[in-house]
């Protein structure tokens, strides 16, 4: 047994002791990372969350980009404006 007298105990340091002190931290050092693990968890959720919203908002879009391509065509087919073509009162 090893003298604890320099870390501020009386007397000796029961096996006991030590063997408690390793439990204590070893528990300490469980709940960090099942803490760190649920943080994780929690972080690819929301990301999941992120992404699964930009996936229902992609046919939307799609609806928004046909919508646009219409409108161009039209302009195009009544000719004139800027197009350069169409003889405009330029």
């Amino acid at each position: 047994m090893f003298n604890c007298i320099d870390y501020g105990f009386q007397g000796k340091c029961s096996p006991l002791g030590i063997c408690l002190a390793v439990v204590i931290f070893g528990i300490a050092i469980y709940n960090i990372l099942i803490r760190l693990r649920n943080t994780v968890k929690s972080s690819w959720s929301d990301i999941d969350v992120q992404l699964k919203k930009r996936y229902d908002l992609v046919p939307n879009l799609v609806e928004t980009v046909k919508g646009y391509a219409l409108h161009e065509k039209n302009v195009d087919s009544r000719g004139g404006g800027f197009g350069g073509g169409g003889g405009g009162s330029w």
